[in-house]
């Protein structure tokens, strides 16, 4: 089956019933193997997403269902994913079908992803032919890197505003967009995300409270035009949001709280929103040991396909350090 075309679909059951069922985006798999092409100088940078093929990965020889797949151009293998990277699109249709009533929250639930030939009968190959804006690299020599490495750094200021944001907000989430600039050295085929700045962003209709912000059709547009009147060249690079401790958090210095964590609605978010593999998501909230009045930090970002917590470099006028799972 492996050398026929296929449709990949996602499928939502309860109980073994079937509740829903949606076509599965594999642009995911495709952004990582391209970013990750150009990045190495294999792909041309040309804003053209190449004719991939794809080989599902079956459960077993008489099923549909998929536990994987692997992506290759002209021969030659460029990724290998497990199932577990549509989990995003997954969680978007279960939500979707508690929305519609279709089902209750904490209804327990399994999604299946599967594959059948298409009836159109086309081959292997998933030409993709709108053009799109070819990745934002500004070439800089980057020593020490290895190749088809990708660094983050974040410039001390942009850590030190968003912690004066976060203590302001108090118990209240408070979130915003992340610009910067994307470096690649061509001659170490190594890459960098420098995070230069943060720019607010205003909560959509639900506003936002200590557990949730909801962001509205024009959230991140509006920002990201603020992002374009700057005139400097800086780009979105991503998004920063907070997870606050209680109101009573501050007058309770010994409180062991720990809110700085990734949470699966997060990863919808940073899915729908910020889907390009440079693309990273900061969060800022209370770390166990530590007062309200200092918050820690966690970085998020693609890593073959899936959001994961990424390392990153502080940059500071005096000197530069790594940033572990916190900084204080």
């Amino acid at each position: 089956m492996a050398g026929e075309g296929f449709d990949f679909t996602l499928e939502v059951r309860r109980g073994g019933a079937l509740l829903e069922c949606a076509p599965a985006s594999l642009s995911v798999c495709f952004e990582d193997v391209l970013f990750q092409g150009v990045l190495e100088g294999r792909l041309p940078n040309d804003g053209r997403m190449p004719e991939f093929s794809v080989a599902p990965r079956w459960k077993d020889s008489a099923s549909s269902t998929v536990t994987g797949l692997d992506v290759s151009y002209e021969d030659t293998p460029l990724g290998s994913y497990e199932r577990e990277v549509f989990a995003p699109q997954a969680r978007a249709l279960i939500t979707e079908l508690v929305r519609k009533k279709r089902l209750e929250q904490g209804d327990s639930v399994d999604w299946t992803l599967v594959a059948q030939p298409p009836d159109s009968g086309t081959g292997p190959r998933f030409a993709v032919r709108a053009r799109r804006t070819p990745y934002p690299f500004r070439e800089k020599p980057l020593p020490g890197a290895l190749p088809g490495s990708f660094a983050i750094e974040i410039d001390a200021g942009v850590i030190e505003r968003v912690r004066k944001q976060v203590v302001a907000s108090g118990a209240i989430e408070c979130a915003g967009l992340l610009v910067g600039h994307l470096h690649r050295d061509p001659e170490r085929k190594a890459g960098a995300l420098e995070i230069t700045d943060a720019i607010d962003v205003a909560a959509g209709d639900g506003g936002a409270s200590g557990a949730h912000f909801a962001f509205g059709v024009d959230s991140f547009r509006s920002a990201r035009r603020a992002a374009e009147a700057r005139g400097d060249g800086a780009i979105p690079a991503g998004w920063l949001h907070s997870h606050p401790s209680c109101a009573d958090c501050t007058r309770n210095p010994v409180c062991q709280a720990h809110t700085v964590f990734f949470s699966s609605d997060d990863v919808v978010v940073h899915a729908s929103g910020f889907p390009s593999a440079y693309m990273v998501a900061l969060v800022a909230g209370k770390v166990r040991d530590l007062p309200a009045t200092i918050p820690g930090f966690r970085l998020y970002g693609w890593t073959g396909a899936r959001v994961v917590e990424r390392s990153y470099r502080v940059n500071s006028p005096a000197s530069a350090r790594v940033g572990s799972s916190f900084i204080r």
